[in-house]
């Protein structure tokens, strides 16, 4: 049996009141034992996902939601650092975590050359829904990953 304490929040948000729980989970979030690979929109509306506000790419997709600094670790904290989705919450819209693409290993020989390649694929992946969203005037709150300059210093350039 699974005792993750943000597990145990998320389920017991389903509950609350008899009314439907205010943040909806694929299942493919829910599976610790075969955790998934892949990427996955967190999307925000009062009925239906109508806002994409984050797209990302896990290894395991249960852990990033559930351990460590998970999204819904830090929503049940209420510290989590989109402020679109902190808005929301505060708003009580629903918010919608979907898996967009599952991303299985293609670990071809194993050398150092197909682990590169199979990470890139992810990322690529992850890029591609940003991009999608982004066109729709949508995932404007996430920075992409890597070192980058503050938006003070990009505003002077």
């Amino acid at each position: 049996m699974n005792k993750n304490e943000t597990l145990k929040w998320y389920r017991e948000q389903l509950n609350i009141g008899g009314e439907q729980s205010k943040i909806i989970l694929d299942n493919e979030f829910l599976q610790y034992d075969h955790p998934v690979r892949g990427i996955y929109g967190i999307f925000i509306g009062k009925d239906s996902p109508e806002i994409c506000v984050y797209v990302g790419r896990a290894e395991n997709l249960y852990k990033r939601m559930f351990k460590g600094d998970g999204h819904l670790v830090n929503i049940s904290k209420g510290c989590h650092t989109n402020p679109k989705l902190n808005e929301a919450i505060e708003e009580r819209q629903k918010v919608f975590i979907k898996l967009l693409k599952e991303v299985p290993y293609e670990k071809g020989n194993c050398t150092e050359a197909d682990y590169n390649i199979d990470m890139q694929r992810l990322a690529s992946a992850e890029n591609k829904y940003i991009d999608i969203y982004q066109k729709k005037g949508q995932c404007l709150w996430q920075l992409p990953e890597g070192k980058h300059i503050s938006y003070k210093e990009w505003c002077k350039k």
